[in-house]
């Protein structure tokens, strides 16, 4: 979109949004978009951000020894962002940071399998790819 001059808004184009039905919906969701991710990235290694792999980051330090100190920080900053979100949307704020670490851990569950699948599977041919 960037080389094209950019995002192009329209407003005569259409869309709806429908929210997935329960949480584990949810998760296949953001499974598959990681899993999006990593086969643009692998395509695109510019394509990248910081941003985007501070999800990967929390699934490993949830995994380290530090996972305590990980999923303090962590579910603290999820917190501070629903207390400041709770006046104006009020149980949305609640639910969705209920939601949202599943969001952030699917996510990073996908983009890491979309990254590392390939690698495995081309160092050995007969492991299904899945």
């Amino acid at each position: 979109m960037r080389g094209c001059g950019g995002v192009w808004f329209d407003p005569s184009i259409r869309s709806e949004y429908v929210p997935r039905a329960t949480v584990g919906a949810v998760a296949r969701q953001f499974l598959a978009y990681g899993r999006s991710r990593a086969a643009t990235v692998r395509k695109h290694p510019a394509a990248l951000s910081w941003r985007q792999l501070l999800p990967p980051a929390l699934l490993v330090g949830l995994a380290s020894p530090a996972r305590r100190q990980v999923a303090t920080v962590y579910l603290s900053a999820v917190g501070v962002r629903a207390a400041l979100d709770l006046p104006r949307t009020g149980r949305s704020a609640v639910a969705f940071a209920g939601v949202l670490p599943v969001m952030h851990l699917s996510w990073a569950v996908g983009f890491l399998d979309g990254m590392l699948r390939p690698l495995i599977s081309s160092e050995h041919p007969g492991t299904p790819s899945g």
